[in-house]
């Protein structure tokens, strides 16, 4: 008879697989900075998440030893499934043969998250020129952040991207 295994170190090194999707996903976005993150970043936290809350369900209803290759599946299939997220981010921006365009944008409001442990994001909310958005929220070099100022033009270097994820590249304040 032998003794079954505790699920706890089953399930640290199925999470442990989730992290270089997650470290792929994040260098494409900061390689090649989506015009709009949201949906990259929602998938990305779903497909994070998402094994946590079955696991959790699977505790609670105290199935965990009858679901454990269900759940190493799903850890498998959702750590693929991010490292294909961060692929898809990269081949969007590296793949991409279409020329920049550069847009004229207005900065309205500038601010620094600072975090921590002394690290910090620039950000740069400038006015949008795509249909149904008032607004762009960049995340931007401190260089660009000190010499942009609010009210003042900036040119945006935008790119379609391969899939038509538009992502921009530089940012020029006047």
């Amino acid at each position: 008879m032998a003794a079954e295994m505790p699920s706890f170190p089953v399930t640290v090194l199925h999470t442990l697989l989730l992290i270089p999707g997650v470290f792929v996903t994040l260098r494409a976005l900061s390689v090649y900075p989506l015009l709009d993150s949201r949906i990259a970043m929602g998938i990305l936290l779903s497909g994070f998440l998402l094994p946590f809350a079955l696991l959790i369900v699977s505790i609670v209803r105290n199935r965990d030893g009858t679901d454990a290759e269900a759940l190493r599946a799903i850890y498998v299939c959702a750590s693929i499934a991010l490292v294909l997220l961060g692929l898809a981010l990269f081949a969007n921006g590296g793949l991409d043969a279409s020329p920049p365009t550069g847009v004229q944008a207005t900065v309205l409001d500038k601010f620094i998250m600072r975090g921590r442990y002394g690290a910090s994001q620039h950000r740069l909310f400038v006015s949008s020129a795509r249909p149904g958005r008032d607004r762009e929220d960049l995340n931007v070099t401190a260089d660009v952040y000190d010499r942009a100022a609010i009210g003042k033009a900036v040119t945006l270097e935008l790119h379609k991207g391969y899939f038509g994820f538009s992502w921009y590249g530089r940012i020029v304040p006047e």
